[in-house]
């Protein structure tokens, strides 16, 4: 055991990839960019979490969420969370599952399925096939990775919909703590709805601490770009 974890350590150091500002997690809770998961697990056991505000197109919901990693191979996340919209109110929970099929923590190629319950944001239930590819440090200096993935979304209460779509992104490291993360996705409900999108930030301001901001457009809540911020915390750094 010894023996492989310093290969893969001499690995992720040959491929300079960069861990200190991605792998946090997505508006619902799951890892991976704003609004979708991706397919990289938690390198570690210790847990992580995260607060998130998300700016709607006639209200707001904000929650706390975690994840950690169970033997490097699975995830289990979950949260709490509220939501302001169309002049209704109400508390929820959120909770996720992740298992990785292919690829180690940090190093490659990554191949995985996830699903989720999101009752805060109108009972979503959904369920992924993601992969993602880290490239490291050698194409940019500071890292890059890029994920494409299928999804299923249920959609219950007012919205009440079923529908499958495709998504995709790119996580590119400006710097060591700065990294720009860009999404876009098909439309993710039945009915004549724009197409989800997320383009922000994340920062590092020290070891464990990350800072999110940017916009999204959810494809659920209105036609126009919503402001959206982060804040999230890996114990153990």
């Amino acid at each position: 055991m010894k023996t492989i974890t310093k290969v893969l350590l001499t690995a992720t150091a040959a491929l300079g990839i960069s861990t200190a500002a991605h792998a946090d997690l997505t508006l619902s809770g799951a890892s991976g960019m704003f609004l979708n998961p991706d397919a990289r697990i938690n390198s570690s056991l210790v847990p992580q979490v995260q607060a998130n505000y998300n700016d709607l197109e006639d209200g707001k919901s904000y929650g706390l969420y975690g994840v950690f990693s169970v033997g490097g191979k699975t995830e289990l996340g979950g949260g709490i969370g509220h939501l302001d919209e169309y002049g209704d109110s109400k508390s929820g929970f959120a909770v996720n599952v992740k298992q990785s099929l292919i690829g180690v923590p940090g190093v490659g190629t990554h191949i995985a399925v996830g699903a989720g319950y999101d009752d805060i944001h109108y009972g979503n239930l959904y369920g992924y096939l993601a992969a993602t590819q880290d490239f490291g440090s050698k194409l940019t200096g500071h890292g890059l990775s890029a994920t494409l993935g299928l999804r299923w979304d249920r959609f219950g209460k007012e919205i009440d919909s079923t529908k499958a779509s495709i998504y995709g992104g790119v996580d590119f490291g400006i710097s060591d703590k700065l990294h720009l993360i860009g999404e876009l996705q098909s439309r993710n409900t039945k009915y004549d709805t724009p197409s989800p999108y997320a383009l922000g930030i994340r920062y590092s301001p020290a070891s464990g601490i990350t800072l999110g901001a940017g916009f999204q457009r959810t494809g659920w809540s209105g036609d126009s770009g919503k402001f959206f911020l982060q804040a999230g915390y890996k114990f153990g750094g």
